[in-house]
């Protein structure tokens, strides 16, 4: 917990993988319900797009973050920070759009941009964590985002949409994507601290064996 980025990350997560969760478990039940989509075509459709979304924006991701990191220390948590808080329009008209010409093509926008966080998410803390405590701390984080995050959500979409109906709580987990990528973008500073931290940890060694 010295290392404060560690903790901006793993909030950022939990926030990601509740929206992430919820929205896997509810997106195709959305569009039968409020789209009278048949459910074997929604669930292939989104079923598709996620495949190749995730694919795509893992592999994006990395690439673009690496670009990035050439001029901006913490270039990790801006990608996928700006990524996540981009993805809310799109979110937006996947939801809410009548036609299919509209919101799916949007969904997919959603996903791939939700994903392009992945790599440089996962990089950012393995970059700051020790080497002896990586495999804890990427233990802690696995857990707590899976029991706070899609541990939860589908069942807190599924009470809310019985008192309102679904829109309203698909829309808001949706939304709850830019809230993820605010804290990364806040944090920011705490990454650029915790990369020099960690350099300065691995350089002293080097100097004391020369």
């Amino acid at each position: 917990m010295s290392r404060r980025s560690y903790a901006v990350n793993t909030v950022a997560q939990i926030i990601y993988t509740f929206s992430m969760g919820g929205l896997a478990a509810w997106m195709p039940t959305y569009f039968v319900r409020e789209r009278e989509i048949p459910l074997a075509s929604a669930s292939t459709t989104f079923g598709l797009l996620l495949v190749v979304a995730g694919f795509a924006g893992t592999l994006l991701g990395g690439r673009i973050s690496s670009v990035v990191a050439r001029r901006h220390p913490g270039a990790d948590f801006i990608v996928s920070g700006w990524s996540l808080v981009a993805s809310i329009p799109f979110t937006l008209l996947a939801v809410l759009a009548p036609q299919p010409v509209v919101f799916w093509p949007a969904m997919f926008v959603t996903l791939l941009l939700v994903f392009v966080n992945i790599g440089p998410m996962n990089a950012a803390m393995s970059n700051i964590l020790p080497a002896e405590l990586r495999g804890r701390g990427f233990a802690v984080t696995g857990l707590l985002i899976h029991l706070l995050g899609d541990a939860v959500s589908p069942w807190l979409i599924g009470v809310f949409s019985d008192l309102i109906g679904l829109r309203v709580p698909v829309l808001v987990t949706g939304c709850l994507l830019g809230a993820a990528g605010a804290v990364l973008l806040a944090g920011r500073s705490t990454l650029v601290t915790d990369l020099g931290a960690a350099r300065a940890t691995v350089a002293a060694p080097a100097r004391q064996t020369r």
